[in-house]
């Protein structure tokens, strides 16, 4: 099959390398869509960053080269031993994160913090590729009405969404966007439904025509305009109730 494969700092190859198959507990997924993050071009033209070059990943045992993308969106081709959910034909997305389940960060359930993590075409083969093998239980049915077009935003929404329910923000609350990128953009449709006032802030006038016609309240252009001035005159002087930073 065909995978795009990281080898390092601006070189990405596109190579022929053997299909993968499902062990216990996993499903061989055939990609339908797959994001390209801006993590993706920063660790293409600056890394590599999270991707390592000498030590391999404690819980996958790999390094570089391997097939990058995380933003995925798959059918479910084949099951592994053990697997009754998902089934076969099912279009799936993933949490595409794998940790060592035996650190304290893991035992308390706070796996985002485990100093093993191993991240989905950073530390073991992604989703720029014809299939992927990962575990069953780490896939999540996609209901009918969401196109696999669609799903390929999943994985940005959730942070997006996560971030929201965070804040607690709620209908009436002011909050500020700093950065309309996609996570920035996902964020601010997210407040838009809880019935959040939404002002959106970058220096890309692109970004900011994008943020008012999803439904900002106001775009703010630091370079155009001095922004704290700007969002305190709209809100009466007082300033946002929830900052909500997306620009790193």
């Amino acid at each position: 099959m065909k995978a795009l494969v990281y080898h390092g700092n601006k070189d990405l190859r596109l190579e022929t390398v053997p299909e993968p198959k499902p062990g216990p507990g996993q499903v061989k997924l055939d990609i339908e869509y797959c994001g390209i993050c801006a993590t993706d071009i920063e660790e293409y033209l600056y890394g590599p960053v999270f991707i390592s070059s000498d030590s391999p990943n404690p819980v996958t045992g790999r390094k570089m080269p391997l097939t990058t993308g995380h933003e995925v969106v798959a059918t479910v081709a084949e099951l592994g031993h053990g697997v009754t959910d998902p089934k076969v034909g099912d279009r799936v997305v993933l949490n595409g994160v794998l940790t060592c389940r035996t650190c304290r960060w893991c035992r308390l359930g706070e796996t985002s913090q485990c100093p093993s993590m191993a991240a989905i075409g950073f530390a073991i083969d992604g989703g720029l590729a014809d299939s992927v093998v990962w575990p069953a239980e780490q896939t999540v049915v996609l209901p009918a009405n969401v196109s696999s077009k669609e799903a390929a935003l999943v994985e940005p929404a959730s942070v997006a969404v996560h971030a929201v329910r965070r804040s607690a923000a709620s209908a009436g609350d002011r909050v500020a966007v700093i950065g309309a990128g996609t996570v920035g953009l996902l964020a601010l449709q997210a407040l838009k439904a809880q019935g959040a006032e939404v002002f959106a802030v970058d220096t890309r006038q692109m970004s900011l025509d994008l943020a008012a016609e999803l439904g900002a309240d106001a775009v703010v252009n630091p370079d155009a305009q001095d922004a704290r001035d700007t969002l305190a005159e709209l809100t009466e002087g007082i300033g946002p109730d929830i900052v909500i930073d997306a620009a790193v």
